[in-house]
C-alpha cells in the first residue's frame, strides 16, 4: 500500500510541477486530479487497516522531484514509457504481493487498471500530438490513472 502510495504522491506532484514550468494543462491536470482521487483511496484502505497516512515526500521536498523533461511535449513521450513501467510494478511485483489480502488487492487493481486503461491512452494521444499540452489543445485523461513520470527515467 504504500509503495503505491509513493507512487501516487509521485506522480501527482510531477505533474503539478509539469505544468508549473511548462504552463501544460492535458493531459496533466486531468491526471493530477485522478492522482488525488487514487490516493483518496490509498489513505482510506490504510486507515481501515490501522495504519498511519504518510505526508507526501516530494511536496515537502524530503525526497526530489528527479530531472524534468525539456517540454511538455517531450513529458508525454516520458508519460508513455512511464505507465508501461507502472502497469509492470503492479503485474510483476504489487499485486502478487497482495494476493493473500483482497480488500488492498481490489484496490491495486483499479489503480493498475486506471494506469492501463485510461492514463496511458491518454499519454500515447498526446505524445502522438492529438492532444495535451497547451500549444496542442485537447487530448482527454480520463480522470484516472496514477501516471510514474519519473520512474521512467525521462518526465520527472
Amino acid at each position: 500500500m504504500l509503495t503505491a502510495l509513493d507512487d501516487e504522491y509521485h506522480a501527482r506532484t510531477t505533474y503539478a510541477e509539469i505544468i508549473r514550468r511548462h504552463g501544460a494543462d492535458r493531459p496533466f491536470a486531468n491526471i493530477m486530479r485522478a492522482e488525488e482521487q487514487h490516493a483518496a483511496l490509498l489513505f482510506d484502505l490504510l486507515r481501515r487497516n490501522g495504519l498511519p497516512v504518510p505526508a507526501n515526500p516530494y511536496a515537502t521536498g524530503r525526497t526530489p522531484l528527479r530531472d524534468f523533461a525539456a517540454s511538455a511535449a517531450a513529458a508525454c513521450t516520458a508519460g508513455v514509457a512511464a505507465e508501461i513501467e507502472n502497469i509492470r510494478l503492479y503485474d510483476e511485483e504489487l499485486l502478487p504481493a497482495v494476493a493473500a489480502e483482497p480488500e488492498v488487492a481490489r484496490v491495486l487493481l483499479a489503480l493498475r487498471n486506471a494506469s492501463a486503461e485510461r492514463l496511458l491512452p491518454a499519454f500515447q494521444r498526446c505524445a502522438a500530438g492529438k492532444g495535451g499540452g497547451s500549444s496542442q489543445g485537447g487530448g482527454q485523461g480520463g480522470g484516472q490513472g496514477g501516471g510514474r513520470m519519473g520512474r521512467a527515467g525521462a518526465g520527472g
